[in-house]
């Protein structure tokens, strides 16, 4: 059996989405449109790692979008998206669908955020 919805009485939060388009000729980012979210979750971590070829990663904020309870329904997300959440610049260094058992579908993403990037 697969996990409720995430209830929208802990999806109380907004944020703002910078879909990653590419990287221009000066290997600086560019982004879509911004895309508003409502009824997402984040919360503040601290995971400082080093991966197997010694590229460090230092996430500093956990994100959750669920996908029948947060707004607009249908949003994907993708590495190096930019997400500007309570008023501070975060980039997706991991995007994970959580699936659905039962639909097939995806239940809920959960974002792996680092700082950097500058609020538009």
């Amino acid at each position: 059996m697969t996990a409720p919805q995430m209830p929208r009485a802990i999806l109380k939060q907004t944020a703002e989405l910078y879909p990653f388009i590419s990287t221009n000729e000066f290997n600086v980012p560019t982004y879509d449109t911004k895309i508003d979210l409502v009824y997402v979750h984040g919360q503040s971590v601290k995971k400082t790692s080093l991966t197997s070829l010694g590229e460090q990663k230092d996430d500093v904020l956990l994100f959750f979008y669920d996908c029948v309870n947060s707004l607009p329904i249908g949003v994907t997300f993708k590495e190096m998206d930019k997400i500007i959440f309570q008023n501070q610049a975060y980039i997706v260094r991991e995007a994970t669908p959580e699936p659905n058992a039962l639909t097939g579908g995806i239940h809920h993403w959960e974002l792996r955020l680092k700082s950097g990037g500058e609020k538009s």
